[in-house]
């Protein structure tokens, strides 16, 4: 007896590899995402659920809902400053299952 799994990628959300320009704080980059997905979307926008999955400093992995992705990637692709400092957001790969974003990613040694 065969065993067959099936995994929806619609409902599994979109990831997302960011690179910033300068390295923040968790705290901050949560309230970055939040902050440019309410500047650009509005209310409905600052109620996207991201989960933040790999942080360190100047990188993040983020999971985003699939019906949301790309508003929130165009939002956080304008985002120019926080904080009175300037910062530059650029997605470096994304893909609808987590192993091929982390098939995108240089190995690091």
């Amino acid at each position: 007896m065969a065993l067959a799994v099936t995994v929806n990628a619609a409902n599994q959300g979109t990831y997302l590899n960011i690179k910033l320009s300068r390295p923040l704080e968790l705290l901050e980059l949560r309230q970055l995402i939040h902050a440019a997905a309410t500047d650009s979307l509005g209310v409905l926008g600052g109620a996207i659920n991201v989960d933040i999955l790999k942080f360190r400093g100047d990188m993040a992995v983020l999971r985003i809902p699939s019906d949301h992705a790309q508003q929130l990637w165009a939002a956080l692709s304008m985002v120019t400053s926080f904080q009175d400092t300037p910062i530059k957001i650029v997605a470096t790969a994304r893909d609808s299952l987590l192993l091929g974003l982390s098939a995108a990613e240089p190995i690091q040694v």
